[in-house]
């Protein structure tokens, strides 16, 4: 109850001061001192009123905390406050036992939902699925969850399992799922039988070995004269930045595969490492809302490199670096104070990356056929480039 308390009075403080910010700001001097003062005394004014005036008597400490929440969650889904329990938590990292069920989360005006799953787990055979909302997690209600405390929630013991309560986007009713939680492995690429003459390369996500292999697959179609290629990256959510780049480097060779900003200017460019590979055929990047961090790197620095163009749907747009900052009264702040760009400087932190070739799924169609019609879609679009190429 006292986590109820927490949010539902952080949101209403966040939104009366940002009501009110408006109303100072347009009065307010242009000094940015005097500008803060004018906000802070607003803030106050608030929390006066809150206090005094609110149905239900809240404790000091939890309106401040909401504040602070509040204030953080409106910045992105990875910001957010932590108590030093939870620091401490997040510091020892996953148990010697840890398992997790597979699925990535996303947080969307404050509503989680499930961002991608793993390929290979209990979570996608029992039909979890990205877009789905998150209700519940074992015993607690996601709204009284941090994006952090949700992931965290999804660990435990190998051979353990885990009710999560989901509503689907297509199908407006909650539903029970009972997931196991099993160690896991990140699936390697894969190269699938070609489709009318376009190979079709997997690459779920980029665990360690996923360079080696991809080298492999990309000799093999140069071996096989596979000249067109759709690399399918969605659900893409996992895996490493570095075998992201070294990844990248086999397509687009040792050059810039992306750069790290910081709100004063500063820049750091990712280089490739390794050699390029010796396929340089036409390449389509298959992505989704699921395509997400190391896998957005990939794709930015293919389609600047001008070596392969970006089909299907919207990225996730994850693209920050967090940091876990103090606080005084000794609990943390985790705040997002870098984010990646494209080699060209495009940043897709909160917004994603979106495709050049619209290749939407089909809702209409059942769920366990829109990926292979997408992918079907995909395949279909190198013969009309063509065709378009050859009427030009």
């Amino acid at each position: 109850m006292r986590r109820k308390h927490f949010l539902a009075t952080g949101t209403l403080l966040l939104v009366m001061v940002s009501v009110a910010a408006g109303v100072v700001a347009s009065r307010a001097p242009s000094s940015d001192d005097e500008s803060t003062y004018g906000y802070l005394r607003l803030f106050n004014e608030v929390l006066a009123l809150v206090k005094n005036s609110y149905v239900e008597d809240v404790p000091q400490d939890d309106l401040m905390k909401g504040a602070y929440a509040g204030l953080l969650a409106s910045l992105d889904g990875e910001s957010e406050y932590m108590t030093a329990a939870e620091y401490q938590q997040i510091k020892s990292g996953a148990g010697e036992n840890d398992a997790d069920v597979g699925i990535s989360l996303t947080r969307r005006d404050g509503v989680l939902f499930v961002a991608a799953v793993l390929p290979g787990t209990d979570a996608q055979a029992k039909g979890l699925r990205i877009g789905d909302q998150i209700r519940r997690i074992g015993e607690r209600s996601s709204r009284d969850m941090t994006l952090s405390e949700a992931a965290r929630a999804l660990r435990g013991p190998s051979g353990s399992s885990l009710v999560i309560s989901v509503t689907r986007r297509d199908e407006p009713r909650r539903e029970d799922v009972d997931v196991a939680r099993k160690r896991l492995a990140l699936p390697g690429p894969r190269l699938d039988a070609p489709q009318d003459g376009v190979a079709v390369v997997r690459i779920p996500a980029f665990g360690a070995g996923t360079t080696k292999a991809l080298a492999g697959i990309l000799e093999r179609l140069q071996k096989e004269k596979l000249k067109q290629a759709v690399f399918d990256l969605r659900a893409n959510a996992w895996g490493d930045v570095d075998e992201a780049v070294r990844s990248a480097t086999l397509l687009v060779g040792p050059t810039t595969i992306a750069k790290i900003h910081d709100r004063r200017g500063g820049e750091k460019a990712i280089a490739g490492t390794g050699a390029k590979g010796p396929w340089a055929g036409e390449a389509l990047l298959l992505t989704d809302a699921g395509t997400a961090h190391a896998a957005e790197i990939f794709v930015g620095a293919l389609v600047d490199a001008g070596v392969a163009k970006q089909g299907g749907e919207t990225t996730l747009g994850r693209g920050g670096e967090q940091e876990i900052l103090p606080l005084a009264n000794g609990d943390y702040i985790s705040l997002t104070v870098r984010k990646y760009v494209s080699p060209s400087g495009k940043t897709w932190h909160g917004t994603g990356l979106a495709p050049t070739v619209s290749l939407p799924s089909d809702p209409s169609a059942p769920f366990k056929e829109r990926a292979d019609r997408q992918l079907r879609k995909a395949v279909d679009w190198f013969k009309e480039s063509s065709q378009g190429a050859k009427a030009a």
